[in-house]
């Protein structure tokens, strides 16, 4: 027997055996290895998405844009968005265009008025998944989220809420800076109500974050609206374009 258990044969199949057993368990310790490292680092990214998303809403103190509202079901609006900080959460949203209608958010209330018959309807903010990213003390870690996609240049993030409307989901679209992948602008967001897909979108050449100037307090007042208007960035630079004309008089007053 000693003779039979020395021989080559079996001091070979033992060898390989005993190499292919660590070489598995190596193996299995990668994996295990490699999977705690990714999901650590799963972790890790959505913790400083979450940093990121929170600075940046608690961040915005004053918006104005005008946006195109786009519904799954065909139809299309024009209008114009104010927040406001200041004194709480204020939001008014007006249509300019085949929509008679304005939103109002204050007071913890959200309140659709029907210009043509001066009809409101109000229901409370907390009901909407629109309170978390306009609530003050936002907390994505207290919230049920996915984040849908994030690239070198976009975030989206989808918020879901169960409210006396039934089950909502926002998205939150946001752009970022391709180079340090912080977030550049909030851009709009889809609302799902499980009927009907709602987008509302910023023009960009439009939008403006944290200038006060341009959010006046009397936007917010009930029934304002603005006089005829072109879009805000044609209002900036047709103001330049009726103060050059003046500067090529007084030169032309110093050649004669």
């Amino acid at each position: 027997w000693s003779q039979i258990l020395s021989s080559n044969s079996i001091q070979d199949k033992f060898d390989f055996l005993f190499h292919k057993f660590f070489q598995r368990l190596f193996l299995a310790l990668v994996l295990l290895f490699g999977l705690c490292v990714t999901e650590a680092s799963a972790i890790a990214t959505k913790d400083s998405i979450e940093h990121k998303v929170e600075s940046h809403l608690k961040g915005i103190k004053y918006i104005v844009s005008d946006f195109i509202q786009a519904s799954d079901t065909g139809e299309l609006y024009k209008g114009i968005l104010w927040l406001s900080k200041k004194n709480g959460v204020n939001v008014k949203i007006l249509y300019t265009e085949k929509l008679n209608q304005e939103i109002m958010v204050s007071n913890g209330l959200i309140i659709v008025r029907d210009c043509d018959n001066n009809k409101e309807h109000s229901y409370s903010i907390s009901q909407t998944p629109i309170y978390t990213i306009l609530s003050e003390g936002i907390d994505l870690s207290k919230e049920k989220y996915t984040i849908i996609e994030n690239t070198d240049e976009v975030l989206k993030l989808q918020l879901e809420k169960n409210s006396s409307f039934g089950s909502m989901k926002l998205t939150v679209i946001f752009s970022k800076y391709p180079q340090t992948g912080n977030i550049k602008n909030l851009e709009g967001w889809i609302i799902d109500d499980g009927k009907t897909e709602t987008l509302l979108s910023f023009v960009p050449e439009t939008l403006f974050v944290n200038d006060p100037s341009k959010v006046e307090d009397k936007v917010f007042e009930k029934g304002y609206r603005p006089e005829a208007r072109t879009p805000l960035v044609q209002q900036d630079n047709s103001k330049q374009k009726q103060k050059s004309p003046k500067k090529k008089r007084r030169k032309n007053k110093k050649e004669q």
